[in-house]
């Protein structure tokens, strides 16, 4: 965007070169007509002669590979002024990371804040950099680099409340209650401790038949279920899943808790002993 200051006598042509090798240069403006290209520069006539404050606008297009690529950022430099100030701002609604190759000294690093609201307003995608200069020439050459994709999380724990009570026999019963976000599973998979029995498992306040895990490599002090997870629409929701569970201890003067283990990325834990 070339915001112009015409002091003095009209104009009806405005020149304009393209510093960076840019294709499928277009011009839009008041009373623009075709534009003349002759090398670099583009001769751009108005239908009628304009004085003030005047502004154009200039799209084109720089391919780059996908992969990562070195591009230059210095843009449409109009000519025959005499003088220039502006502000290069690189957005992107994919990811990328910016390192500048070769960055004139005169060019000053600006935080996405200290841009003039107006241009902030012209692109609705984050803003990865942005400089500001105060005359031509100079360079602006940014080399962009795709972050690396990494896949997302299909199930999390956000809450985990673990309840157990132990008799004075030695005699063990948990509650354990699960908030719990899946998207793409069918089944929550949990090892529980070998010498517990697995009394109940409901998700949703719906009960469920949980099925032993065969495909698990079962250890001597666990066994691994799988607990069926019915359909929900929006995978964002917790649903609770609870599970009630017991078992005796070998020797009720020292009682061990342990719970169960959950193959699911877990966010937040909450756990909670009662002893009697």
């Amino acid at each position: 965007m070339l915001n112009f200051n015409i002091a003095g006598a009209p104009v009806s042509v405005l020149r304009v070169e393209n510093t960076g090798g840019y294709r499928n240069v277009e011009f839009t403006g008041r009373d623009v007509s075709s534009p003349k290209l002759t090398g670099n520069v583009y001769e751009v006539y108005l239908n009628h002669p304009v004085s003030g404050a005047y502004t154009l606008l200039v799209t084109y297009e720089l391919p780059f590979k996908a992969t990562g690529d070195t591009l230059p950022f210095t843009g449409m430099r109009p000519l025959e002024v005499q003088s220039e100030q502006g502000h290069v701002v690189v957005t992107s609604s994919h990811p990328f990371s910016i390192t500048p190759t070769n960055v004139s000294p005169a060019m000053v690093h600006l935080e996405a804040a200290e841009i003039p609201a107006e241009y902030r307003l012209l692109s609705d995608a984050p803003i990865l950099a942005c400089y500001s200069y105060s005359a031509r020439p100079f360079n602006a050459t940014l080399q962009l680099q795709p972050l690396a994709d990494s896949s997302t999380v299909d199930q999390v724990i956000d809450i985990a409340d673990l309840s157990t009570h132990v008799s004075s026999t030695g005699e063990i019963r948990t509650i354990a209650r699960y908030a719990l976000k899946s998207k793409g599973h069918d089944h929550l998979q949990l090892s529980l401790p070998k010498d517990m029995k697995l009394w109940s498992v409901m998700v949703g306040g719906a009960k469920v038949v949980p099925v032993n895990d065969k495909s698990a490599a079962d250890t001597g002090d666990s066994t691994t279920v799988l607990i069926p997870l019915p359909r929900q629409g929006d995978p964002n929701t917790p649903r609770l899943v609870e599970l009630e569970y017991a078992g005796t201890s070998k020797d009720a003067s020292q009682v061990k808790l342990v719970a169960p283990i959950v193959h699911a990325s877990g966010t937040g834990d909450r756990l909670g002993t009662q002893c009697g």
